[in-house]
C-alpha cells in the first residue's frame, strides 16, 4: 500500500471546460450529502477505472483512437455484469486512502 507521503506531484493542463467538469464531479457528490472529492482523487479514481477496464493501448493512433477503445473496454466491462464505473472507481480510491 503506497502512502500519502510517497505520492508524487504531477501537473496536468487542460481546458477550461475540462477543470470545471473536474470539480463538478467533486462537488456534485457533496451536495447530495456525500463526500466532496478533491480533483486529485477524481483523477485517481480515474486512473483505477482505466486499469480495471483492460484497454488495449498498443498502437494507438490518436486521441479519437484511445476514446473508442475506453468505450469499447468500459461496454465490455458493464456487460460483465458491473455496475456504474465512477463510483466504483472512487470507492476504490476511498478504500486505498482510508487504509493509510
Amino acid at each position: 500500500m503506497v502512502k500519502k507521503s510517497d505520492y508524487k506531484k504531477v501537473t496536468l493542463t487542460m481546458p477550461d471546460d475540462m477543470l470545471v467538469y473536474l470539480e463538478t464531479i467533486g462537488q456534485k457528490s457533496h451536495r447530495k450529502g456525500g463526500l466532496k472529492f478533491a480533483k486529485t482523487e477524481v483523477v485517481r479514481a480515474f486512473l483505477v477505472l482505466l486499469d480495471k477496464l483492460d484497454i488495449d493501448f498498443t498502437g494507438l493512433k490518436d486521441k479519437d483512437d484511445l476514446q473508442q477503445r475506453i468505450i469499447k473496454s468500459m461496454k465490455a466491462y458493464l456487460q460483465k455484469g458491473s455496475y456504474s464505473l465512477l463510483p466504483v472507481a472512487l470507492r476504490l480510491v476511498c478504500q486505498r486512502e482510508s487504509h493509510r
